[in-house]
């Protein structure tokens, strides 16, 4: 039962974080601002991109600890392991060890939308700048 609860918040703050995510990238190409503005804005909403998929871990993990390997016995280490690898996927490291093979593929996903972002971005940037 306590599962699904947290399972639940993290859930929350996912969506939460989606919703904020969507009123940075909104604001960021919808006005025109100038370069430092959108810079700070496109990195804020990278960053984010980490925090947003380090919650989706999380839930993922609160059903099933063994994804995050052996050792997981607190919340605060389930927490720890699952922003530690969304951080690491973001950086451009390799997934880590621990992880197992529906975190690992859902560190595919992360990688391919937060390269996307990246490149969307400065594209973006570039076309407004004129």
């Amino acid at each position: 039962e306590s599962a699904v609860l947290i399972g639940f918040s993290y859930m929350l703050s996912g969506l939460t974080y989606c919703i904020v995510f969507y009123f940075i990238v909104q604001d960021m190409f919808a006005n025109r601002h100038d370069a430092t503005y959108s810079l700070l804005a496109a990195a804020s909403a990278y960053f984010l991109i980490a925090v947003i998929f380090g919650c989706l871990y999380a839930m993922v993990a609160v059903r099933n600890p063994m994804m995050l390997g052996t050792g997981v016995t607190t919340s605060l280490e389930l927490v720890h392991r699952t922003f530690k690898m969304s951080h690491f996927v973001v950086a451009g490291f390799d997934v880590p060890d621990f992880a197992g093979e529906m975190m690992q593929n859902l560190a595919v996903v992360e990688a391919f939308i937060s390269n996307l972002f990246i490149i969307f971005v400065v594209g973006r940037l570039m076309a407004n700048q004129n």
